[in-house]
């Protein structure tokens, strides 16, 4: 598994998404695993300090019990906020591996295991899936 860094927007700021690459059979496009991002040019800049970060992949599904763990916060620096998010998608990925190894999914619908093995789809391919095309 490959994770990149990317800039969440084309203005190239101090805001970051966290992509995964997955199986181009799966989904070509990157699962986005998380965000971080600086307060300092924000309208909150006065309050917060720092760089937030955030899960932003799909980490709860029903029916299937999850530990808690932390899925946002602030850190002081853009590589705390990094490494933070970095630690909280292995919690999330670990969660996922269990799941898929434990879990009976029969009666469940089937976008329940795809999204546990492959992440949230993009959009365009929601919409195939909810089709029945995908």
């Amino acid at each position: 598994m490959t994770l990149r860094w990317r800039h969440t927007w084309p203005e190239k700021g101090e805001d970051f998404v966290l992509l995964r690459e997955r199986d181009p059979a799966a989904d070509p496009e990157p699962e986005h695993i998380g965000r971080i991002h600086s307060h300092a040019k924000s309208q909150y800049a006065e309050r917060r300090r720092g760089w937030s970060w955030s899960l932003t992949c799909a980490t709860k599904f029903v029916g299937i019990p999850k530990p808690a763990f932390a899925a946002s916060g602030f850190e002081g620096t853009k590589q705390e906020a990094a490494d933070a998010l970095k630690a909280a998608w292995a919690q999330e990925e670990a969660w996922r591996a269990e799941a898929l190894a434990t879990v009976d999914f029969s009666g469940m619908p089937p976008n329940v295991e795809r999204c546990l093995r492959h992440g949230q789809p993009t959009p365009a391919k929601w919409s195939r899936l909810t089709d029945g095309q995908g």
